[in-house]
């Protein structure tokens, strides 16, 4: 595969053996779930002509290994030439993972839900998938969407590709209300050497909550409003600092087969001398247009950046399912700052499986 340049490790052997073992055996009285995903995309910058090409796969499994609980485990794997493209701030393309690397591994750790209401998790994890993995913001490629300026301009965050040592909670009192609750090693890593360490003194330790409101139970008409702060003690960098951000994802009608939902975001830095001062963006999303069952998408944000240049970045977005695990998503993304503009076009080809 020419996404593994070199030879899997031996900690890549350990973490795809379960995987192995999931696909193709019986999981006795537990239950296994699994999913592989591989992602590649060509880039062009239509104004200055660079071209570049990113890899991503992705393999994860949860294994039930007693009553509502068990290991959690999951994976990357990289590979980008040419890239980035554009020198742009935000980073146009959420695939681009910066060092290549055949392995990082991004969660391993314990779960267990308590009467179908509190989830707690302990081990290794990234913020991600808890946080910003929602129906609107996933669908488009920009990384902003899928991590607010206002904190991964100012954090060592544990989000993608990186992965911190963390004791998340989520409680749902009904179904329409959910509050998450997490505490992370102030630092972050790829390293397997460097990414099982609690060191609360040196690195500090960051808190990151949301409160969530659905008011839908269906998923066709899916909604959701959205509140959240960050906290970094700092450890020996500093001070306590914060960060606040807002999503909200409303569903507005359904146009014959087609749902149209609108997006509107926002974060807030109140600190001096911050790199991101505020973030703001909204979309517009159908999904089951026509036939094709297609997904298209527009959307604009904007960072301010006090110590620098302030960005826009425009993105018009169409996905287009060509089997049932493979899909074709075209994006253009038009991104201005400080007077230029480039014009960045997308091509990414997903082929995924699950049981």
């Amino acid at each position: 595969m020419n996404l593994f340049r070199t030879r899997l490790s031996k900690r890549a052997v350990v973490f795809l053996f379960p995987l192995y073992m999931c696909a193709t055996v019986e999981c006795g009285e537990f239950e296994c779930e699994w999913g592989v995903a591989l992602h590649t995309e060509g880039q062009w910058n239509m104004t200055g002509g660079a071209t570049g090409w990113a890899n991503l796969l992705e393999v994860g499994a949860n294994m039930e290994l007693w009553d509502d609980g068990g290991f959690e485990i999951a994976a990357l794997s990289s590979y980008c030439a040419g890239t980035p493209v554009a020198d742009d701030v935000q980073g146009y393309s959420n695939l681009d993972a910066g060092e290549d690397k055949a392995f990082r591994l991004v969660k391993a750790g314990l779960g267990h839900t308590f009467d179908d209401r509190l989830y707690v998790f302990a081990g290794l994890r990234s913020m991600d998938e808890d946080y910003f993995n929602t129906p609107v913001t996933s669908f488009f490629t920009g990384s902003s969407y899928g991590n607010f300026p206002v904190l991964s301009m100012e954090y060592a965050l544990p989000t993608f590709p990186m992965s911190a040592l963390a004791l998340h909670f989520e409680y749902s009192p009904n179904e329409k209300w959910k509050l998450k609750e997490s505490l992370y090693n102030g630092v972050s890593s790829d390293a397997f050497n460097r990414q099982f360490r609690f060191c609360p003194v040196s690195d500090g330790v960051l808190n990151i909550g949301s409160v969530s409101y659905l008011p839908d139970d269906e998923d066709e008409s899916f909604s959701l409003y959205e509140l959240g702060y960050m906290l970094d003690s700092g450890g020996n960098r500093g001070g306590v600092r914060s960060s606040y951000w807002a999503n909200v994802e409303q569903y507005v009608a359904t146009i014959g087969e087609a749902q149209l939902s609108v997006m509107a975001q926002g974060g807030w830095h109140p600190g001096s001398e911050v790199e991101c001062r505020g973030y703001v963006s909204g979309a517009v999303l159908a999904t089951g247009v026509s036939k094709m069952d297609l997904s298209v998408g527009l959307s604009a944000n904007r960072i301010f950046c006090p110590l620098g240049i302030d960005e826009t970045d425009v993105e018009l977005s169409v996905i287009c399912p060509v089997w049932k695990y493979l899909s074709l998503q075209p994006a253009v993304h038009c991104i201005v700052a400080d007077g230029s503009c480039d014009v960045v076009g997308l091509l990414r080809v997903t082929f995924e499986i699950c049981n």
